[in-house]
């Protein structure tokens, strides 16, 4: 088996936890808000981030940030799409969607241009982990001015 290959199933380890964090995203943000676990997923995963580029190369160690990162990705995903959907009037819901996918895709692809090249300048993993957690931060920043504080009532069930 390659080398890369077997790089790429030891980062399996980040993705599992999403199957249970995923559910649990979506009751959290119902119950607080989107601001609350929309903050702590950026945080925790920027913090993980910094401890990915310090320990990268010795796998045992990278376990858990890798763990606590892919946790929080749910957490991320859900309440800022929830967040998103609650700040506009319901019959323009269909177009932040849409806005909201464009600059997802378009923050991706730049992401992995500036990644790309700190990748080749350096030749190394480490700073392209720091820069990650620096622009999460700010991130972070942002959604605590931006986001609202209240906790939008949850639908009605029948």
């Amino acid at each position: 088996m390659s080398r890369r290959l077997t790089r790429g199933f030891a980062l399996l380890i980040a993705v599992l936890p999403t199957l249970f964090t995923s559910l649990l995203a979506g009751k959290v943000a119902d119950r607080f808000g989107s601001r609350l676990p929309l903050s702590i997923g950026l945080l925790v995963n920027a913090t993980a981030l910094v401890a990915w580029a310090t320990t990268y190369d010795r796998y045992a160690v990278v376990v858990v940030p890798l763990v606590f990162w892919g946790a929080t990705l749910p957490f991320i995903a859900v309440s800022a799409r929830r967040a998103l959907m609650s700040a506009v009037p319901e019959g323009q819901r269909g177009q932040a969607g849409g806005v909201n996918l464009t600059i997802q895709m378009l923050g991706g692809t730049i992401g992995m241009a500036i990644a790309g090249t700190l990748l080749a300048t350096t030749g190394d993993y480490w700073l392209v982990f720091l820069v990650t957690s620096a622009l999460l931060f700010l991130n972070l920043l942002l959604a605590w001015l931006m986001v609202e504080r209240s906790v939008e009532p949850a639908a009605a069930k029948p």
